[in-house]
């Protein structure tokens, strides 16, 4: 058996891109969601990164892929500068589909925040900022959770991309066409 996450979990991670840097943050494989406890409480993730102007932040992480009756709630929160740059994925993955599992978590919730400086008082550190993009994500229920006929088509993975800035628009672009 590989790690992973038990209900009441806690994990927090703090990023600083700092000015002209640029950051891939990626995982080593999956994050696997183990089955709550009786008690229902759900493993969290949170993440808070900074970019700086003219830095540049691609979060490119496998899937979370909860288990039969897991529970999971992940809150990510990008405070952008006014040039800087970011792309961030965002996936989930439905289970162990090859055991039956397909869509059969208990629940879970992302939130993915993008918030950019303005460039009045940017130097300051205390700049005000503006939400240019808010993603949340909330799954519920059990087996046959995304049940949509589809015909013959079953989904197993539902993704969210994010881009941001001038180093990301290319990202978008290639998106936009797909």
């Amino acid at each position: 058996y590989g790690g992973g996450l038990l209900g009441g979990d806690v994990v927090e991670l703090e990023v600083e891109v700092e000015a002209g840097a640029a950051l891939l943050l990626t995982t080593q494989a999956s994050t696997k969601v183990y089955r709550t406890k009786r008690d229902g409480i759900a493993a969290t993730q949170s993440l808070n990164a900074t970019v700086d102007d003219g830095g540049l932040l691609v979060l490119a992480p496998d899937p979370v892929v909860p288990y039969e009756s897991a529970a999971y709630e992940q809150r990510q929160r990008f405070m952008l500068s006014p040039a800087a740059s970011l792309v961030a994925v965002d996936w989930v993955g439905a289970g162990r589909v090859s055991r039956g599992e397909r869509w059969a978590f208990s629940h879970f919730a992302s939130r993915n925040e993008v918030l950019r400086r303005s460039e009045a008082g940017a130097e300051a550190g205390a700049a005000p900022a503006k939400a240019v993009a808010v993603d949340a994500m909330r799954l519920s229920g059990g087996a046959g959770l995304l049940g949509l006929d589809l015909g013959r088509v079953e989904y197993d993975t539902v993704v969210s991309v994010l881009c941001s800035g001038e180093e990301a628009a290319p990202v978008a672009e290639r998106l936009r066409v797909l």
